[in-house]
């Protein structure tokens, strides 16, 4: 009995052993930078894309105890800053801000750049809140109305969306597929294009972020029928999703997150998923974002990320495929 109970203890002390080594070894394995980090901006400075990065950046700079530089390589479809991050050494010293442009410039293009191949995804930041809006001169209060519309008018009622291939344009061609009605795709340069169309009713429909029409749907200029989103947004809390006006799995949004150079370590990557995840997960934050660029905070894993992606890649070439898409 005494042997036995000897042997008992000499099993839990050697459990006890093997636990105290794994924690010490995970905690080793936790990459502490030690020098700045650089995040490159695919687009030029002073716009809403650097506004949403620098929010992340500012306190996460604190979490990783190491300056950040932010460096602005726009143009190419924002391959050229993937490009400059993919061929940069894996060590998380080089990280990309991207959003949805860089999945859609590779199957629009002559590019052979593989985004999942090149890059290794390491946290999905957020979405852009985006929404269907119409001239109030459309007979129409919600989708089932607008679709009747469209089906008694066909191929007469034109949609208007900011940047050919654009996540804008996505979600317009999908609700022309899902609902089988025919509208007119009118591309815009921006918003900035498109919003005097849209208020004088030339263009009687429009895709576009909610901080580009919300204050017009205030004023009693536009009509919301539909949030693009798979969530509804607080900003407009009785406006539907797609999904609620009957349209199964229907989810497209402007999607943005930061990716390293594949083959980085899957420590490294898990930091910085980790310590974004943390500042993402602060409600100042989160309210910032949403106030500044009607941003949806998101956050999660790689992991997560990396399923969000392969699901928008395979959605936006079906769309791109079925509506004929070319690049400008």
């Amino acid at each position: 009995m005494r042997n036995t109970t000897l042997v008992s203890c000499a099993a839990r002390a050697l459990a006890a052993l093997a636990i105290m080594t794994a924690a010490a070894g995970s905690a080793l394995a936790q990459w502490q930078p030690n020098k700045p980090i650089r995040f490159y901006l695919p687009f030029a400075p002073g716009g809403a894309a650097e506004a949403i990065l620098r929010t992340v950046t500012d306190p996460l700079k604190e979490r990783l105890k190491q300056p950040i530089v932010i460096e602005a390589k726009p143009g190419g479809g924002q391959l050229i800053a993937a490009d400059a991050v993919a061929k940069s050494a894996p060590d998380g010293y080089n990280v990309l801000w991207a959003s949805s442009t860089l999945i859609v410039s590779p199957i629009l293009t002559t590019s052979t750049f593989d985004v999942l191949k090149e890059l290794q995804p390491v946290i999905h930041i957020g979405e852009t809140a985006i929404m269907l809006a119409i001239h109030p001169d459309i007979p129409a209060r919600n989708m089932a109305e607008f679709v009747r519309y469209l089906k008694a008018n066909p191929g007469k009622v034109s949609y208007g969306f900011a940047g050919n291939g654009s996540s804008m344009q996505m979600a317009g061609e999908l609700i022309k597929v899902r609902a089988g009605v025919d509208m007119t795709a009118v591309p815009y340069k921006g918003s900035s294009q498109l919003l005097p169309d849209l208020l004088a009713g030339r263009v009687p429909a429009a895709v576009d972020a909610i901080t580009t029409l919300k204050p017009h749907v205030d004023a009693g200029k536009l009509r919301i029928l539909a949030i693009m989103n798979s969530q509804r947004v607080p900003a407009v809390p009785d406006v539907p999703t797609m999904i609620e006006a009957g349209y199964d799995n229907f989810a497209v949004a402007p999607w943005n997150g930061f990716f390293v150079a594949a083959g980085t370590s899957r420590d490294i990557v898990n930091t910085l998923a980790r310590e974004t995840d943390a500042v993402l997960r602060t409600p100042a934050i989160a309210e910032t974002l949403s106030r500044t660029a009607g941003a949806l905070v998101r956050g999660g894993t790689p992991e997560q990320f990396t399923a969000m992606l392969r699901q928008d890649i395979a959605q936006t070439t079906r769309i791109i495929q079925t509506a004929g898409i070319k690049a400008e």
